[in-house]
């Protein structure tokens, strides 16, 4: 099999299609649910669709550029989970034509091949959540294309307009994904290392990852939410605790294999023979691109598998690069299927049974459904009473929205939840964190609008104008 993928021409592109197309059915059988971050993803389109404004109006962490995908998907599919797990499928393949045909157009393999693409998607199947529109993988597009950029510098040398190209990719990058801003010391550090670049370059460098930000910022200056955009859009997904979504034991038992054969393979790469030095500085940048990509594990807001798309380029490059200087074909047979059955294996964990390693369970919407109410306000983590549901308030996320309410001896923060919930109020109220209690003391006038359900003591309903007026 990896003999037919080492020649790369169209015949071989189709085979690698047809090879993930095959690959995606059993996703069909396996009925797998939509995820807690698909669902928090949705509804941030859905908000921005009844014109709403991210930041300003919706307090969540998700990329301003990746908050617009998901508004037009709301606009053109509403709540489809299908769409979102369609879309990124059709992405995965762009991305991983575009990367094997930078691999190919600067001949860093020694030979054409459609082995980078093949691993580019593949690798996509060892966790769910990788299979789906997420932001980190629409980052990637933009990582790939400043990837293209950066090795043309070390070909050609640089020029002031393809070193600012470099770092404007990762400014759009870093829109979709806020980590994705360290790969700006990435390219610095290769610009540092492998060309003859000056320091004005460096400054025009930065100067171009700073610009869309810029020009976004201007936009929330306008609107009056310069402060949030600062705070929800770059602070708080940088720097924060964030929330943990994936089982950390479970994924790290999973990785482990392909961590090996990842390390394998790396030595082999490194120790198979002579190169020009064009293809070692090529495999410095790719080692560093590893590094920087696991350092945005340690960034993401949402610790979730999602996460791993950064490293996915450098994964993909070594495993491809391992496969073509690899002189004996059963072995490269054995490490591809090996690779390949522990990638099912741990992918389709609900038909192998090893969905209690990858954490599905655990980062699915829950099993049961909560009966509609119309539009709730949900005072923790678990957002599983919006599928059924409308959001009420700007309070999606619970990790910015948690200081209003933790702290209210805070006259502003109870301002805040006093105007917001006012303005919109909730059908039905989910207090998860137990905070009604205090906040009914706090602001009065909420108290006589709500009580609480009689099938769940942490449910506060709205009681209904007329009942509330007699």
């Amino acid at each position: 099999m990896v003999r037919f993928f080492q020649i790369s021409d169209p015949l071989r592109y189709i085979g690698v299609v047809l090879v993930l197309l095959l690959a995606q059915l059993p996703m069909l059988w396996a009925e797998y649910p939509q995820t807690i971050p698909e669902l928090s993803w949705t509804l941030v389109g859905e908000r921005m669709g009844d014109g709403l404004s991210i930041y300003k109006d919706i307090a969540d962490n998700t990329g301003f550029l990746s908050a617009q995908v998901y508004w037009v998907l709301d606009v053109l599919f509403d709540r489809s989970v299908f769409a979102y797990r369609f879309f990124a499928f059709l992405l995965l393949l762009i991305q991983g034509f575009t990367f094997n045909e930078i691999l190919n157009r600067t001949n860093i393999l020694g030979q054409k091949t459609v082995l980078p693409m093949l691993f580019y998607g593949l690798l996509s199947f060892l966790f769910f959540e990788l299979r789906t529109l997420s932001p980190p993988l629409m980052a990637n597009t933009f990582l790939l294309l400043a990837l293209s950029s950066l090795l043309k510098r070390f070909k050609s040398g640089s020029s002031d307009h393809g070193v600012y190209v470099i770092g404007f990719y990762i400014g759009i990058a870093a829109l979709f994904y806020a980590p994705s801003l360290v790969f700006l010391l990435l390219a610095f550090l290769s610009l540092l290392l492998y060309t003859n670049t000056n320091f004005r370059r460096y400054l025009l460098l930065f100067l171009g990852a700073i610009f869309p930000s810029l020009m976004v910022g201007m936009y929330f200056y306008w609107k009056g939410s310069f402060e949030l955009f600062i705070l929800d859009g770059w602070y708080y997904p940088l720097f924060s605790a964030g929330i943990t979504l994936a089982d950390v034991k479970g994924v790290s038992m999973v990785l482990f294999l392909p961590a090996l054969l990842l390390l394998f393979a790396i030595i082999r790469v490194f120790g198979a023979g002579s190169y020009i030095n064009y293809q070692v500085q090529c495999q410095g940048l790719m080692v560093m691109w590893l590094l920087f990509g696991t350092t945005t594990l340690f960034l993401a807001h949402e610790k979730a598998a999602f996460a791993l798309y950064p490293i996915i380029p450098a994964v993909a490059f070594f495993l491809s690069f391992y496969l073509v200087v690899s002189k004996k074909a059963w072995v490269r047979e054995s490490f591809f299927y090996l690779f390949l059955g522990t990638l099912f294996y741990f992918g389709y964990g609900r038909l192998t049974g090893a969905s209690e390693f990858t954490g599905e369970d655990r980062l699915s919407v829950g099993q049961e459904t909560v009966p509609s109410y119309g539009k709730v306000l949900v005072l923790g983590d678990d957002l599983a009473p919006y599928e059924t549901n409308a959001v009420a308030t700007r309070f999606l996320d619970w990790q910015l929205s948690k200081k209003y309410f933790l702290d209210l001896d805070s006259y502003y923060n109870v301002s805040q939840v006093y105007s917001n919930m006012m303005a919109d109020l909730p059908d039905a109220i989910f207090d998860q964190e137990g905070v009604m209690d205090k906040l009914f003391v706090r602001i009065p006038d909420l108290k006589g609008l709500y009580r609480v359900s009689d099938s769940d003591p942490s449910m506060y309903l709205l009681i209904p104008k007329e009942t509330a007026e007699e």
